[in-house]
């Protein structure tokens, strides 16, 4: 279910009362190196009663003790340089993600990335985060995304055109090109890349720059978007609900 809304309306949290797991818990975890931003986010998740979420600093997280409960990680990507690393991790363990994005870094391609990576809430800087991040908590928590609408549009767009380019005889990747391909889903960079196969770091910008073009895309963070699997091109969208934020 998608909840349609006009672009100048906000996208309602579902009203499901108090949002617990299922040892009447709901932990928040929040990793960031920002003082200000915990501080924020802390208040702002406080003042929500019906939320009824235990919040925590990352570094108490003790997987073995938290089996069972609804895990949601708040990750500052403005603050944690290696915010991905986390992310894939806290994924692999069954976690929940929402994503807090800088103002001035904030774009689509960062914004895809997350998503591709499996966050579930993407929240900007600039958001009333006193209003926003206890929905957003609860849309997740409900099993919904909370995702600007703007860039899930755009991920969908993309990844169609994506397959639609890839469908196309002349338009296939060869087998180096899909393997270039998974290694930079991977967050690996050119240099890391060519090392790995033996090649030049000219070579791979040389494949890079052929799939970009097969795709029809232009940088390697909407390559990052996409999902790719058994030589095809996936939507990578959970199979969930869908909160769009406004």
């Amino acid at each position: 279910m998608v909840s349609n809304f006009s672009p100048e309306e906000e996208a309602e949290a579902p009203q499901t009362g108090n949002v617990v797991g299922t040892n009447g818990e709901l932990i928040c975890f929040i990793r960031s190196n920002h003082a200000l931003a915990v501080g924020l986010m802390k208040d702002a998740l406080a003042s929500e009663s019906s939320l009824r979420a235990v919040v925590k600093p990352y570094s108490d997280v003790d997987l073995t003790k938290n089996h069972g409960r609804l895990r949601i990680l708040i990750l500052d990507t403005c603050s944690v340089s290696d915010w991905a690393v986390f992310l894939e991790k806290w994924q692999a363990e069954g976690g929940l993600t929402i994503g807090l994005v800088s103002s001035e870094q904030a774009n689509n391609g960062l914004e895809l990335q997350l998503l591709h990576l499996g966050a579930s809430g993407i929240l900007r800087s600039t958001d009333n985060l006193a209003h926003q991040l206890p929905r957003a908590v609860q849309a997740v928590a409900s099993g919904h995304l909370w995702i600007r609408r703007d860039v899930l549009d755009l991920y969908v767009k993309r990844t169609r055109m994506a397959l639609q380019n890839f469908s196309l005889p002349n338009k296939r990747l060869t087998a180096r090109e899909r393997q270039i391909l998974s290694l930079i889903q991977a967050s690996l960079s050119n240099r890391v890349i060519a090392k790995k196969l033996g090649v030049s770091e000219r070579t791979i910008k040389f494949h890079v720059s052929n799939v970009l073009h097969k795709l029809n895309l232009s940088s390697r963070n909407e390559l990052k978007s996409l999902n790719h699997v058994g030589g095809l091109l996936l939507l990578n969208t959970p199979q969930s609900a869908m909160t769009l934020a406004s």
